[in-house]
C-alpha cells in the first residue's frame, strides 16, 4: 500500500470512530427516552452512515489507483457517489418499510453518524 492509501485508511478510521460514537450516543438517548426499539433504529441509522463511509473509502482508493487517467478516476468517484446514494436510499426504505423502524431515531442515528465527518475534520489540513 502506498502513502496515500495509508492516509485514506487513517482518515476513514477517524471518521468511522466518530460515527460509532455519534450513533451510540443517539442510541443511548433513544434507549432512555423511548426504549430498545428506538435505540435499534438509531443504531441502524448509524450503520447506514458507516456503510456509506466505507463505500466512499473504496471509491477514493480505487480512483487513486486510476489516477493516471483523470477521466477514469472521475468516473469512479461519480459511480461511487451514485452507489452511496442508492445504498442510503435503499437501506432507509428497507428499514422504514420492512423493518418498521422508528423514523426519527433512524434519521437521528444517521445524522449523528454523518456528523462524524465534521468532527473528524477538525485538525485535518491539506499538506502541500
Amino acid at each position: 500500500m502506498n502513502k496515500t492509501a495509508h492516509e485514506v485508511d487513517d482518515r476513514v478510521r477517524k471518521v468511522v470512530t466518530w460515527q460509532v460514537i455519534g450513533s451510540t450516543l443517539a442510541a443511548a438517548a433513544f434507549f432512555f427516552g423511548k426504549g430498545w426499539g428506538s435505540a435499534q433504529a438509531a443504531l441502524c441509522g448509524g450503520a447506514i452512515g458507516i456503510a456509506a463511509t466505507l463505500l466512499l473509502r473504496r471509491s477514493v482508493k480505487k480512483a487513486g489507483r486510476a489516477a493516471v487517467d483523470p477521466n477514469a478516476a472521475m468516473r469512479i468517484l461519480y459511480l461511487g457517489a451514485a452507489q452511496r446514494f442508492c445504498l442510503v436510499l435503499g437501506t432507509f426504505a428497507f428499514g422504514l418499510a420492512v423493518l418498521k423502524l422508528e423514523p426519527l431515531a433512524l434519521f437521528v442515528g444517521f445524522a449523528l453518524a454523518q456528523a462524524g465527518y465534521f468532527i473528524s475534520a477538525r485538525g485535518m489540513t491539506h499538506k502541500e
